[in-house]
């Protein structure tokens, strides 16, 4: 159950290579006469400082495209990236900078990418999907938002990221909004990237170096369905079972056998999203409201620091926040 993929289509690449260009022009036909502008500047500045008298303005430097907005579309890539494609490489782990969220024709163009730079794009390697890609969903990161709808731009890029990791060949995401505090959501380099490191190797330990025993990942949102005035939900990666968990810092996380699941908001055909009651059934979970009398979809989590949110399997891994509606298109951009 994931929405319809977009493609990073070649109108996109022509779109930005157009306007790099643009600007890559610009800043040529600017660039001498502001150095003539400057040379005149230097000689009154000199000339000022002799006298002790005010120094003239400076006159403005045009910004280079070269460490301007651009630097996305491949100039970081370029300079630290391919250089290192003669070199042999096992997979990647990855932990995205904070600026400019997400998308997720530029995730997956990234990914295909890479491995077709290392020869790892074709069937014929050994996996026939190229090179393993563990990746860090967002961790909290912004205002703790109250309204049950969700949003912001941290939560929204969660979405992006999960929509990658289920539609991804040999990819694998490690969930992380729990290893923040909501004070430390103010801070775009949160300080435990211990929890970050240890579920990533996860990934590694179960995919690529035989322990199948090591559960890789937290659920991960699989299917709805109705059932009267109640949503069902079904997941991946349940482990030995689903539970309410609680952590505090770097301390592992433990059950809490008397809480109650937080954070699941649902709604009816009007959209109109209230907060829900929640429990765990078996392997699923089970969503309603009294104020919603025939649900249609359900999120989780769905914010940019869902501070409360507590599902997690019996490894102590957290549930991914997801949306089971892309009503905005949002997801899928």
């Amino acid at each position: 159950m994931v929405p319809e993929q977009k493609e990073y289509t070649l109108a996109k690449r022509a779109e930005v290579a157009t306007a790099y260009s643009n600007a890559l022009a610009a800043y040529a036909d600017r660039l001498p006469k502001t150095i003539d502008a400057l040379k005149q500047w230097s000689a009154a500045a000199q000339s000022a400082i002799q006298k002790g008298a005010d120094l003239p303005p400076m006159p403005s430097i045009p910004p280079s495209p070269y460490i301007s907005r651009f630097n996305n579309q491949g100039c970081i890539y370029n300079a630290m990236i391919y250089p290192l494609r003669r070199f042999p490489i096992k997979g990647v782990l990855w932990y995205q900078g904070d600026s400019g969220g997400i998308r997720y024709y530029w995730m997956k163009a990234l990914i295909n990418g890479w491995r077709k730079v290392w020869n790892q794009a074709a069937p014929s390697t050994s996996s026939g999907q190229g090179f393993p890609f563990y990746f860090v969903q967002m961790p909290g990161l912004g205002e703790v938002i109250h309204d049950p709808a969700g949003g912001g731009p941290t939560g929204i890029c969660r979405v992006k990221h999960l929509l990658a990791a289920r539609t991804i060949p040999n990819t694998g995401m490690a969930v992380t909004f729990d290893t923040t505090s909501a004070k430390e959501a103010m801070d775009a380099h949160p300080p435990n990237k211990f929890d970050i490191g240890v579920r990533l190797a996860q990934w590694a330990l179960n995919r690529d170096y035989g322990q199948k025993n090591v559960v890789p990942s937290g659920p991960l949102y699989q299917a709805i369905q109705i059932e009267g005035n109640k949503a069902r939900l079904t997941f991946d990666y349940v482990g030995s079972g689903l539970m309410i968990g609680s952590k505090v810092g770097r301390a592992p996380v433990v059950e809490d056998k008397a809480g109650k699941l937080n954070r699941f908001a649902i709604c009816g055909a009007d959209k109109k999203w209230v907060w829900a009651d929640a429990i765990i059934d078996g392997n699923t979970v089970v969503v309603s409201s009294t104020e919603v009398k025939v649900p249609v979809a359900v999120r989780y989590a769905y914010s940019n620091t869902p501070v409360g949110a507590n599902l997690y399997n019996r490894e102590g891994l957290p549930a991914s926040p997801f949306r089971t509606d892309d009503w905005d298109h949002i997801v899928e951009e």
